[in-house]
Parts: structure tokens; sequence; C-alpha cells
């Protein structure tokens, strides 16, 4: 058993699924991400965390409410990083 990548592991052809939007054979790699991130990607990874909350109430009493929602919000599944 090898401790590498587990994509390693799976032949290429059980690897690749076909993309119906885009008429392409598309890889399955990006599924299998490491559990050990390196700590540049940690970093990002926890910015971006602290980036995706909503507005303060603070701020939208200062602005009379004329900014009402954090417009750079992201959803986990919707929006990816592409990190």
């Amino acid at each position: 058993m090898s401790m590498g990548n587990p994509t390693n592991d799976v032949p290429l052809e059980t690897r690749l699924t076909w993309h119906k939007e885009r008429n392409i054979w598309r890889h399955l790699d990006h599924l299998f991400t490491p559990s050990n991130k390196s700590f540049i990607i940690k970093r990002k990874l926890g910015k971006k965390l602290k980036q995706n909350r909503p507005l303060p109430n603070w701020c939208r009493m200062r602005t009379d409410n004329k900014i009402r929602y954090n417009a750079k919000r992201r959803h986990w599944r919707r929006t990816k990083l592409g990190l």
C-alpha cells in the first residue's frame, strides 16, 4: 500500500468523467484533496474563513442602512475559492 497520492492507486480510466455541459472529459483529481495542507494554503483558508461573515450591525447603522449585506459573501458549495 502506497502512502502517496490516493489517485496513484486508482487507474486513469476511473478518474475520468464525462462533463455534459462542456462535452469534455474531466479528471476527478480535485475530489482527492490532501488532509495535510501546507502552511500557505492553511493561512489562505483561514483568511477566507474570517472574511466570510455577515455585515456587522454597527456598520449598517453608520451608513444609515445603505450597505445592507456583505456583497462578497461566499457559500461553500456554490462558489469555490480556486486555490
